[in-house]
Formats: structure tokens, sequence, C-alpha cells
């Protein structure tokens, strides 16, 4: 795989008037942004990035008092005069671009709203480089296909796993100090992102980024492995692995989004942030800060998925936009419901079973290594649906659907990790919701990772035809058709004859297929709970 020092310059949080752009560079203490109008010469302004080590040489400029809708170029140069240019390593001019936002509509103006959702960035189990990174090639196209004279593709959101510091494990854990280990995680960042199709997209699309557990190590806080004996305290050599990828994704990923978005109270540290495009907030929820398998959790059962302070300043967040938000997006990095929490609590016995045996425990690992699957029990205690979390995904459904019914703001659910797309539809059953009653859910995953084999997919939908959600009896979710290939969704809400009709139209690209797979939903006239009783199959 390309490997280089320098990653960037990327396009971060973009309003109607300013953005960010970051750099990531080791090599020079200070490097030099132009500014103009795209078709233009004259220079706007100029600005310095900077880089230190203790910032782990990352900077992060904000230009601000921009045009509304403007296609802006911009150039790198080693020198504050503009002498020098500096080398892109296979960026060129014609790449250095992007455009802000349009003046938010009114309420009840038709509006667009067109945006990415990707995950899983690993393409390293690919024969070759070109091969790992195809759907990234791609996406030029994609994003010219999405494109017309009053819309285009205005941001991506990477829901996780951006990178996959996993295979560094060892290195990391025999390192002796706090800086040793940095350097080490700034090795794996710069694997992962250093492709020219990777940077080609990043440098002109703004992203808005989430980590999930790749990002420090795989199954963090869901593994028992990164406990102590007593199971009552991460232990030390995880504490100092956390401690590095935190910082790491802070200067890597968390700078470029906007910043102080909320207010977390009593002292709790997370990297949620909420954003709003258009008449649309989008919700980017932390799941790894303070993900704990042993905490005391809710009605004392053991397993925190995040705090509640976390939730507390979403929906503070939230109050504050009604009436000017008609569609609220909620970004998990972990899926809210794929496969039956009965048929996966199988899946676990047989999974312990498996790694408890040595005979059967040897040869298992082969054949899952051989079909690129690992040790998924960590996976089913992540998600939404597992039991341990039960009582936290009442506490969020509770209040999406509250949205809906009391606050009429439409409430999409968007995730990522499981490495196959999809969608389904979450109900409730609540007569406070019955109005509106249904929500859906996206899933776009890998766009690099080796998808979850079609087989076991299939095995999955052979066993969940309905997802019983929370400890409520009130939420369920049915999944549809889950594709197991490498993918990105283009997600485009239409907001249509003066907002008395709102669609979500989802374009699942898959990779190889020259079509993509289209889903429609209806945001405002979502059908009602049907609940059809189905007689018992009989025999003979």
């Amino acid at each position: 795989m390309s490997n280089h020092s320098f990653l960037g310059p990327f396009i971060g949080h973009t309003t109607k008037d300013s953005t960010k752009i970051w750099i990531h560079n080791p090599e020079r203490e200070t490097l030099w942004l132009s500014l103009a109008k795209k078709g233009t010469e004259e220079i706007l302004r100029v600005q310095k990035f900077v880089f230190k080590e203790e910032n782990l040489f990352s900077d992060c400029v904000e230009l601000k008092n921009l045009e509304p809708e403007t296609v802006y170029e911009y150039r790198i140069w080693q020198d504050e005069r503009r002498t020098q240019s500096f080398d892109l390593q296979g960026l060129n001019a014609e790449d250095l671009f992007f455009k802000t936002l349009p003046n938010q509509k009114d309420k009840g103006e038709n509006d667009r709203v067109d945006f990415l959702i990707m995950s899983c960035h690993d393409p390293d189990y690919a024969k070759s480089e070109n091969e790992g990174y195809r759907v990234w090639s791609a996406l030029p196209q994609i994003l010219e296909e999405n494109k017309g004279s009053d819309y285009c593709v205005r941001f991506a959101l990477l829901g996780g796993d951006q990178v996959y510091a996993d295979k560094w494990r060892t290195k990391i854990e025999k390192a002796g100090s706090p800086e040793e280990r940095e350097k080490i995680y700034l090795e794996v960042y710069r694997h992962y992102w250093s492709n020219i199709s990777y940077r080609k997209i990043l440098c002109r699309l703004p992203s808005y980024l989430m980590w999930d557990d790749h990002e420090i190590m795989d199954g963090w806080g869901s593994s028992i492995e990164f406990f102590n004996k007593e199971k009552t305290d991460f232990n030390e050599k995880a504490k100092d692995l956390f401690s590095a990828a935190d910082k790491a994704f802070a200067y890597m990923q968390a700078i470029r989004n906007p910043t102080d978005s909320l207010t977390v109270k009593n002292g709790v540290k997370s990297h949620d942030f909420c954003f709003t495009v258009g008449r649309c907030g989008f919700v980017m929820a932390d799941l790894r800060s303070n993900r704990n398998l042993f905490a005391d959790g809710k009605d004392g059962k053991k397993g925190v998925l995040w705090k509640p302070e976390q939730l507390d300043s979403i929906k503070e967040w939230v109050e504050g936009r009604v009436g000017s938000i008609d569609t609220l997006f909620f970004v998990t990095p972990v899926v809210m419901a794929h496969g039956d929490p009965v048929a996966e609590g199988l899946l676990m016995k047989a999974w312990n079973f498996f790694y408890k045996t040595p005979v059967i425990n040897k040869y298992a690992k082969k054949f899952l290594k051989r079909i690129h699957l690992g040790d998924i029990r960590d996976d089913i205690r992540d998600s939404w649906e597992a039991e341990a979390n039960a009582a936290e995904t009442d506490n969020i459904l509770n209040f999406l659907f509250s949205l809906q019914n009391e606050k009429n703001i439409n409430t999409v659910v968007l995730s990522g990790d499981i490495h196959t797309a999809g969608y389904a539809s979450i109900y409730s059953s609540s007569a406070q919701h019955e109005s509106r009653s249904v929500i859906p859910h996206i899933v776009s995953s890998p766009v690099g990772s080796k998808p979850f084999p079609w087989i076991l997919e299939a095995f999955y939908r052979s066993l969940s035809k309905i997802v019983k959600l929370g400890t409520q009896n009130k939420y369920t979710a049915q999944v549809s058709h889950h594709h197991s290939h490498r993918n990105v969704v283009v997600c485009s809400v239409r907001i249509r004859d003066n907002g008395r009709r709102q669609f979500l139209k989802v374009k699942f690209y898959l990779e190889d297929f020259p079509e993509p797979q289209i889903v429609i939903f209806d945001l405002i006239d979502s059908s009602h709970k049907e609940n059809i009783n189905w007689s018992p199959a009989g025999r003979g």
C-alpha cells in the first residue's frame, strides 16, 4: 500500500460561510494556504499551518466570511509569499476545491440535501492496492452522477473504523512511552490514508468523522481482554493504549468536526457532536469513549454503551433547534437492528464452545481466517440490540419516536460496522407513537474492508424476521435485504409541495454493480404499524 508521511489536505466542517482544511506533516514546521474563487486569480486570503509535535504534527485552519453556494479553489505553498508550491504527492491543482453550503431555506420551502455515508475502511485484505481502493476510485463517477444544476453531494459521513489499529497491537503494547505509542498510531493513519484515490475525494468533499473500536483496538470496551482480573476496571496496558488512540483521533479526525457543538455535563468526556445542513440535523454519537462491558448500567445490569450525560447533551441541542430542522439523522457507529437477540445468544454460546475446546479452536480459527471473519462475540455485544444494551436502546428510541410524534421532526437512524449494507424499519407499538410509528434504519458498510460472507448473511436473514429491541416490549425492527458487497450510500432528502411531502431517497452503490439499488422512504406519511398475524405453518 502507498505510505508517506504527509496526509491531506482534507476538507472538514463546512457551512454557508466557512470551512475547515486539515493537513498532517511531520517533515515541516509550516505550510501556507491561498484561497480564490474558482475561475479567478484574485487571492482572497493566505493562512498558515503550524505543525507541532504535541499536536501530532497536524493542524486545521478555518476559513471564515465566505460566500454561500460558492466554489473556491485553494493551493498549498512552502512560503507565505507563494513563490514555492508544495508537492502534494499526487494531487493536482484541479483536485483542490470545495463548495460552501447554500443559505438555509425557511420552513415550508422546497429543498434538497444530498450526502454520502460510509464506514469500515480496511483494504489490506485485497491482493493489490488498486483492488483495495476500488470503491474510492469509483467515487468521482458516483459524485458526478448525483450532481445537477442546483444540487450535488454536499458532504460525507465517515461512520467509524476509518483505520484498523489491530495489526499494530503488539507493537503498541510493547512501546515504552506515550510518545512512542502515539507515533505508532500515526503509522496506522498514514498506512490507510496515503492512497491517492482516497485523498482525491477528501481534498474536495467535506467530511464528518466518528470513531469506532478499530481506531482504538478491535472490540474496545466490549472484549474481556481489556479488563483487569477483578473486572472492575480497564487494565493498565489498555489504559495506555486508549490514551494514545484518543489523542490520535482528536488530532487526525475530530479536529475537522464542529467544535463545542455540545456541552456534556459532570465532567464526562466524549467526541459526540451535532451540526445542521439546510433543515436537516445530524447527531454523530460517540459509542467508544465510555464503552465499558463491566461498568454498572441501568436496572442493576452490567455494561455501559455510553453515558447518560451524552444523550442529555444531544437532547438539549435538538430542543434548541425545534422549528428549524425537519429531519434528524441519528448516526451510530454500531447497528440498532441486524440479528435476532435470541439467535445471536446461541451464536455467542457456540463461539464460547469453539474457543474453549482446543481441538475445535485450532481448525475453527483457520476456517474463520480463510473467510476473513474474526471473533464476532464483541461485535454482538457492541450492538444496540444486545441484551446488555437493551435499556439504553429504550432511552434512545423513546427520544427519537417522541421527536416524530411530539415535535414533528422526522427521524432516521444511520449506521455502519457490520460489513453488509442494507436497511430495516424500526417500529413502535406504543399508543403514544401511533400516528408516526416507523423509523428508517440505513446501514452502509464496508467501503474498503472484506464484506460479511453472504452465506452467513443469509443465515442471519433466515433467523431474523423480527428483531426485538429494548426491554419495554414496544420496539421491534423488521430487517430487509442486506448486500454482502463493498459499498457507499448516497442519501437524498427531498422536501416538496411546500413541505407537505418529504422523502428520503437512498442509493446503495455496490461494488461491481453498474446501477445503484434504490429505496425511497416517505418521511411524513410512513405506513402505520400493520402487524399481520400469520397462522402457524402446518405439516403434511
